[in-house]
């Protein structure tokens, strides 16, 4: 969690939550949601206290937060103070002085398409689903899949963060694994160390710790701080997975189904997958699911192909919300069907998919299953283009060339075509080569 200092000597936070008077008890629901996840607020519930000037703490809070979450509803729309506040936050994140812009609408009121366009989620309830639902929409603005833990030996404390000797072999397995996967991820606080990560993982796997094996293991696959060494990273993962660890046993299955380290062989990538499948393993299913979307070692099956994606789905997988999304688009072994593709793109772009964010803006742009918006479409294609899609690139470039929702530039579009075209995409040179020719008439 971010702790620096902000404007006026306050204490720098996550996000600054919006709301009217009436949706109070919603307001402090979503902060207690948020700080039990690890995330710090401003919301004026806990932080206005008697005597203090309203509009100046206001100001305040916004200045000194790095994200604005609007709890909309009807009475949130029709409330002069709290759309001033929503329009200076918007202002604020279009001038890039606030990092994400999100909504939590808490009914059906609808939005204004320019608004509408941005990350929001619904909350129908103050329910668990509700709650995952909301978690999912800032982790995708503000990444922070983990929470800090609150025991004595917190890994986020003080003495985590010296430069110590590390490992410290008299830490417990358990213990030596978090330090680990901190510093291989960057969590925490922590800076990204892979040397740190894999001593930590060694000491850890010494005292029998089963998911430091299949750390090691990816760090290896991988090539994080060492050379990239399959032989190395299948021991590890089959040091793993004889303990029962289900990453290591998906882990071996991709070695055996991309041939790395082993001969290729379907048959055992597919055993493998299954095995990790059975123990509920979220990236076998998927795996499972694109072996039958492929026909690989054996017969293509799109029915059972989507049955894996689903169950990987209902578990939280991005990929799989995406995968679905295209059966419906395309019609893969089902009726085609723009709603239910739409709802798929927006459960994965919600969870931070690039591409679903991209097919969204191409939804939008086209009107499938959509009234056509091309504002909106618009707003999808920069949320995926800031996150590196070369085809939102492409896609902005389009709308600026023709003057779809904007006004026609073909200055914006050059500089949208230049940057595909420096990530690789080779029919951007053309299209650059027949403006530049354009400017100078």
């Amino acid at each position: 969690m971010r702790n620096m200092a902000g404007v006026n000597g306050m204490e720098k936070r996550d996000f600054f939550i919006s709301y009217t008077k009436t949706d109070k008890a919603w307001a402090v629901w979503i902060a207690d949601v948020l700080k039990k996840n690890g995330y710090s607020v401003y919301v004026q519930a806990l932080d206005i206290r008697p005597g203090d000037n309203f509009i100046e703490k206001m100001n305040e809070f916004l200045k000194n937060s790095d994200n604005f979450l609007a709890i909309w509803s009807k009475a949130y729309s029709q409330s002069r103070f709290c759309m001033t506040e929503f329009e200076a936050a918007f202002n604020e994140w279009h001038k890039k002085r606030i990092n994400y812009f999100l909504s939590a609408c808490i009914d059906t009121h609808p939005m204004e398409p320019l608004y509408a366009a941005l990350v929001h989620v619904d909350l129908p309830d103050m329910g668990a689903a509700s709650e995952s639902d909301l978690m999912n929409a800032v982790r995708y603005v503000v990444p922070r899949p983990d929470i800090v833990p609150d025991e004595p030996k917190d890994i986020a404390t003080d003495t985590f963060h010296m430069d110590t000797d590390i490992p410290l072999s008299d830490e417990d397995a358990d213990t030596l694994y978090q330090r680990g996967d901190s510093y291989h991820h960057g969590k925490h606080g922590v800076k990204q160390d892979y040397i740190k990560a894999r001593k930590c993982y060694e000491q850890a796997a010494e005292k029998g710790h089963i998911d430091a094996l299949n750390a090691l293991g990816e760090l290896y696959n991988e090539g994080d701080g060492v050379e990239v060494n399959y032989d190395k990273a299948r021991d590890y993962f089959e040091q793993a997975a004889a303990k029962g660890n289900s990453n290591a046993l998906n882990n071996l299955g991709w070695l055996y189904e991309y041939g790395y380290s082993v001969e290729q062989d379907y048959a055992k990538a597919l055993d493998y997958y299954e095995q990790a499948a059975a123990k509920g393993n979220v990236y076998a299913l998927y795996n499972l699911g694109l072996s039958y979307e492929n026909g690989n070692g054996v017969k293509k099956d799109y029915p059972k192909a989507r049955g894996y994606f689903e169950q990987a789905a209902a578990k939280g997988d991005i990929d799989a919300l995406e995968h679905l999304g295209g059966f419906y688009f395309y019609a893969v072994g089902v009726e085609q069907n723009y709603a239910k593709a739409r709802q798929y793109y927006e459960q994965a772009a919600v969870k931070g998919h690039v591409g679903a964010l991209c097919t969204l803006g191409f939804l939008f742009e086209n009107g499938y299953g959509v009234k056509k918006d091309y504002i909106r479409a618009r707003r999808y294609y920069e949320q995926s283009a800031a996150k590196g899609d070369i085809n939102a690139l492409w896609n902005l470039a389009v709308l600026y060339e023709n003057g779809r929702g904007v006004k026609r530039s073909y200055s914006k579009a050059l500089a949208y075509y230049q940057k595909a075209a420096d990530m690789g995409d080779w029919d951007a040179h053309a299209k650059i080569a027949q403006l530049r020719k354009k400017l100078r008439r």
